[in-house]
């Protein structure tokens, strides 16, 4: 047997078609073509067409790895697991599968690493300064994030070691302010404040952070404000508990709704006491 035909592919090339006796053998990356010193009229036997197919799995496997790496830094961890997903679906449609594929997959691994391409160290800091500036997020939610792509605490302390405590506090700021902005028109100081301390922690900022800012931040209202969401929500509670209470009960079930809703408790008094007339009218329908 001999190489009859070496040629260029139209939609790749990168690729090359191989044809052998003046039959189509198979496609080959152009690293093969010359790792295997390709020629035309070039002598081959099985052993050495065995050998070529062996190479151009494990080069297809190393490629759809390159590829994937093209579209932004990954950690070994999500390149393995992409690749054997990858490599699984593939032999889906093939008749034989590899015997290790494993083995397959860790070459690839360690032909990336080897030429830079991989590198978790690398990875953890460009994700938490990506992280840090364009997301606004905590430190302790992006370490969650990188243990969960497979990345080591010691490189995960390395990457965060780039997160100055000043640029943690400028995001929590920022984080806080846009949740207040959203929410102030329609929460009462107290809630508001527990439900943003909430907020910060699924952010990611620490214990520590946050009370530092909450010992400076202002949560209070104009007492205009305070009364008109507290008349705005009493009169939703009205209209739900008034289908099953009344008189005297009903008045105490609209209490404690805006007691556990936050609403300053001076601030239900008057109002209850402004309204008065409410709750009496239910106890003459008795």
């Amino acid at each position: 047997m001999k190489i009859t035909k070496i040629e260029r592919q139209k939609k790749n090339p990168e690729r090359y078609s191989l044809f052998v006796n003046d039959q189509f053998l198979m496609g080959v990356h152009e690293e093969l073509l010359i790792q295997f010193a390709l020629y035309k009229d070039q002598p081959v036997d099985q052993d050495f067409i065995n050998a070529l197919q062996e190479a151009e799995y494990q080069q297809s496997i190393y490629s759809a790895g390159l590829n994937y790496l093209s579209y932004g830094l990954r950690s070994i961890q999500e390149i393995q697991d992409y690749l054997e997903k990858w490599l699984r679906e593939k032999e889906e449609d093939s008749a034989e599968e590899p015997e290790d594929i494993s083995t397959l997959i860790h070459t690839s691994l360690q032909r990336l690493q080897d030429q830079g391409y991989l590198n978790d160290e690398v990875f953890a800091g460009s994700y938490v300064r990506t992280q840090a500036l364009i997301n606004h997020k905590g430190p302790d939610a992006i370490r969650q994030e990188l243990r969960r792509k497979g990345v080591s605490d010691s490189n995960i302390d390395s990457g965060l070691a780039e997160y100055p405590f000043q640029q943690e506090m400028e995001n929590l700021e920022e984080v806080a302010r846009k949740f207040k902005r959203s929410r102030s028109h329609r929460l009462p100081p107290k809630m508001l404040r527990n439900r943003l301390v909430d907020h910060l922690r699924t952010k990611g900022f620490s214990k520590d952070s946050i009370d530092l800012y909450l010992a400076e931040a202002e949560f209070e209202e104009s007492q205009d404000h305070q009364e008109s969401l507290l008349d705005k929500e009493a009169q939703k509670l009205l209209r739900t508990r008034r289908r099953r209470y009344s008189g005297r009960e009903l008045q105490q079930r609209v209490k404690q709704g805006l007691y556990q809703r936050g609403f300053d408790g001076d601030l239900i008094n008057q109002w209850e006491q402004d309204h008065q007339a409410l709750f009496e009218e239910g106890e003459d329908d008795e």
